[in-house]
């Protein structure tokens, strides 16, 4: 666990190549078959995000605005935020293309006023 915490996600994605050759098995498989329970979970999140983190925060966009229905606004803006310097462009591009609509839209049904414009400028101007 430790190397997940302290490399860089390049350094850790080239470890995942590097495992997936010398074994011949592709990491995820590998915890699919040898880890169990929250670990399996959390180790699989982990990678996920390593390996491609704009599809991982699009998936957790998603999540934060239960499709359009509600939304958690604290979870919301940490991502916007955390990813704003980031990758925000590559997010939202992967969240129009995975939910055929863009992020602006979905915030603009669900919330309202300044936050709404507040929102919206964030991920507009990215």
């Amino acid at each position: 666990m430790e190397i997940f915490t302290s490399r860089s996600y390049r350094h850790l994605r080239a470890v995942l190549d590097q495992y997936a050759r010398v074994n011949q098995i592709d990491f995820m498989d590998a915890v699919d078959c040898g880890i169990r329970s929250n670990l399996k979970k959390g180790m699989k999140v982990l990678v996920n995000c390593i390996r491609t983190p704009h599809v991982y925060f699009a998936e957790r966009l998603w999540e934060t605005i239960k499709g359009g229905i509600s939304l958690d606004d604290k979870s919301l803006m940490r991502i916007l935020i955390t990813r704003s310097e980031i990758d925000l462009v590559e997010v939202l591009k992967t969240f129009q293309q995975q939910y055929q609509k863009p992020l602006t839209k979905v915030i603009d049904e669900v919330t309202h006023g300044g936050y709404r414009h507040l929102l919206i400028t964030i991920t507009s101007t990215k």
